[in-house]
């Protein structure tokens, strides 16, 4: 084959796909035509089906081409279709290029050489790499290389393998089929025996039309070049009709079963001792090394449910279970996070980190070493003597944030921590907490009421209404991280949020008049002051009230 892409077919190439007489009967009039046949394929009989119609002929180049992006030392992926069943990519294999051994995340997938070679070498799991950290891997069988046409399917059970293009044609394009979509994936290390977990990011999403109104017809080529006005606004629309596209693409209702879920919330709901209805019905699962963010106007309910999680309070009816079992209580495997730092103001930086420490029974030694990695973490080095009266807003949520990752929970819990921070300041601590879960993927569940924090920050949102509070919709946010608030299309997933969000307001739920409260915010709930305020044009409290005590330090129990 020509080592130029664009050169003509070679005699070898038509010899790779030789079958029988009708497996070239079928043909494709665009790579729209092949997208939607692999979705009835796949409704229909899963990854066997989509199979048999990637094996029934070879796909044509000219219709795969356009959406390659070919640059030399790495290879691209970019995105022609996806939904919550299935993703296609389209490859570009640059010369030099090469997939790591990898993995796909446990699902089925195939593999398409559409034009060029690709060289597959199978690996084996021995020891390890079921999470980021020690993996033992070892090759196996010799190397393969898959001509075009040809076709290379996984399942969920088959191991790894490493890809490149074929060193004959230099470069290379393959289609890509999976089984649901992909987001991450465990990248491996057989030199050093250590695997890692990447993000998988998209070089370009195309619309499937893209290619093909690029082209112009002969009528077309006749017509008057369009002004710079109009080409302006064209541009201007063709950008909106792609931002709608990715929407649609990236915010999809999410599926979780129980049986794979680390946190498991079903039929729960609450009721407080004044007859207001917190919850009600409320299910979630949530799946270990996920961000959560419950999103929802005040009264909801989403801080009685991130209690709840904490272990502070019990739920008057549900099940509220972590890793299969029923939370009764608060417990180390859990951190909560309010929104206020909540620092011993006696203490300075490093005591304060070296005080929860030593409550979980480190040494003197590993106190200080663990307490300065994570101050340097969080990028306040020179400020580890200093009282917490004499940093700022944002430093002292740096210093509770550094505290949390010392005491190296399984589970953060965060109550609205930047909402007293002013907007600069709350910017910076979204990028240092997206920097946080990106390497640590512990699991998190953040309750706020600003839509863009919520899709800045999470990879699931789950929103909420009031009265009672319940769950709208639970939607897993597809979107590369970090990310921005400008991004386009973070900026229209958070258009549609907020309409959903208005819808809720006036949708009253069920329940009788003395159920339809709400529970006040900064007031412990449970608590004498969460019951009535009193009734409207009477004078004085309508019961005794204490003020809320400020919430203790995280503590070995995993508490407040």
């Amino acid at each position: 084959m020509n080592e130029s892409l664009s050169g003509p077919w070679q005699t070898r190439d038509a010899l790779s796909t030789r079958r029988h007489d009708n497996t070239l009967a079928t043909a494709h009039s665009s790579l729209a035509h092949y997208v939607h046949r692999l979705r009835q394929a796949h409704a229909r009989g899963g990854i066997r089906a989509i199979e048999q119609v990637m094996r029934e002929g070879r796909l044509p180049r000219a219709l795969v081409e356009p959406y390659a992006l070919l640059q030399p030392g790495r290879y691209t992926r970019t995105l022609v279709y996806r939904d919550e069943d299935m993703e296609v990519l389209v490859l570009g294999w640059g010369r030099g290029s090469r997939a790591p051994v990898h993995g796909h995340d446990g699902q089925d997938c195939c593999l398409m050489t559409v034009a060029g070679e690709l060289e597959v070498e199978d690996y084996r799991l021995v020891a390890g790499g079921k999470a980021p950290g020690y993996a033992l891997v070892e090759r196996v069988g010799p190397r393969r290389t898959l001509l075009p046409g040809a076709l290379d399917s996984r399942d969920a059970l088959q191991d790894l393998h490493a890809v490149r293009p074929g060193a004959r044609s230099g470069q290379a394009i393959s289609l890509h089929v999976y089984c649901r979509p992909i987001d991450a994936c465990l990248v491996y290390d057989p030199l050093h025996s250590h695997c890692e977990l990447r993000q998988l990011r998209y070089d370009r999403a195309m619309s499937l039309a893209d290619p093909a109104s690029s082209r112009t017809s002969p009528s077309q080529a006749v017509q008057p070049t369009p002004g710079p006005l109009s080409r302006l606004w064209r541009t201007l629309f063709r950008g909106m009709r792609q931002v709608k596209e990715t929407v649609k693409e990236t915010l999809v209702p999410a599926r979780v079963g129980e049986d794979s879920a680390k946190i498991a919330v079903k039929g729960m709901q609450h009721r407080y001792g004044n007859k207001v209805v917190a919850l009600q019905d409320v299910n979630l699962n949530i799946r270990s090394g996920e961000f959560v963010c419950l999103l929802g106007p005040s009264g909801c309910g989403k801080s009685t449910l991130l209690y709840a999680l904490a272990g502070h309070i019990r739920p008057t009816g549900g099940h509220v279970r972590l890793d299969g079992k029923e939370i009764q209580g608060p417990g180390p495997d859990r951190l909560l996070m309010f929104q206020e730092a909540a620092l011993f103001p006696w203490l300075t930086v490093r005591q304060n980190l070296e005080f929860v420490l030593a409550a979980r029974g480190l040494s003197k030694a590993e106190r200080s070493e663990r307490a300065q990695r994570f101050i340097r973490y969080v990028q306040l080095e020179g400020f580890e003597n200093t009282l917490p009266h004499e940093l700022s807003g944002g430093m002292r949520m740096r210093t509770a944030l550094a505290r949390a990752l010392a005491v190296n929970s399984q589970v953060m819990l965060m109550d609205e921590p930047f909402g007293s921070l002013d907007a600069q300041t709350r910017q910076h601590m979204h990028e240092l907490l997206q920097r946080v879960w990106m390497e640590t993927h512990k699991t998190i569940v953040f309750v706020t009421h600003d839509v863009t924090e919520a899709l800045m920050l999470a990879n699931r949102v789950v929103v909420m209404a009031p009265r009672p509070g319940r769950i709208l919709q639970d939607l897993e946010v597809r979107l590369p991280m970090p990310r921005g608030p400008d991004d386009p299309a973070l900026v229209e997933l958070a258009r549609r949020i907020r309409v959903m969000l208005k819808a809720s307001e006036s949708m009253n739920g069920p329940g009788a008049p003395g159920e339809r409260g709400v529970h006040h915010e900064g007031v412990a709930p449970g608590t004498k002051a969460d019951g009535p305020r009193g009734v409207v044009g009477s004078v004085g409290a309508a019961g005794p009230r204490r003020t809320l005590a400020a919430p203790p330090l995280p503590g070995p129990e995993g508490g407040r």
